[in-house]
């Protein structure tokens, strides 16, 4: 089992790496325009484990961490924070980072990239493109 800080965009996140490879998100902290937001994950809605306006990056972990919010998750009660900030996962690594995620798209799913508006065919080829047209029947009935 592993604990340890994973660089995000806009942050960092607490990780907590299961023996069957499996990880859970624990905890978080991320820059603001006036400081840093800290979040220590729990089961249920707990208000006091979130605070905003920290100076520092390092005085948000400690909140954070000072939790221990692995304890709900699995985690080893002796369990001690990796010392090195992980780097922010690539697609190379076979995971998608939460922000590189297409927003509205379910978790595991990917979306076609589209560039540009889409192209009606060429005369004599076959259309993929669908008009949608509203029903109407049921308008000017009352």
């Amino acid at each position: 089992m592993k604990l340890y800080w994973q660089e995000r965009r806009m942050g960092q996140r607490l990780i907590l790496a299961l023996y069957d490879e499996s990880e859970v998100e624990v905890g978080a902290v991320r820059k603001t325009p006036r400081g840093f937001d800290a979040l220590a994950k729990t089961n249920t809605y707990d208000p006091g484990r979130a605070q905003k306006g920290f100076e520092t990056i390092e005085e948000a972990k400690f909140f954070v961490e000072s939790f221990h919010p692995w304890d709900l998750f699995g985690g080893d009660l002796d369990l001690e924070v990796e010392p090195e900030v992980r780097p922010l996962p690539t697609e190379d690594d076979g995971q998608a980072s939460d922000e590189s995620s297409q927003a509205g798209a379910p978790a595991g799913t990917a979306q076609p990239a589209v560039e540009g508006p889409v192209q009606p065919a060429a005369s004599g080829e076959p259309s993929l493109q669908t008009e949608v047209v509203p029903d109407q029947s049921a308008e000017g009935e009352a």
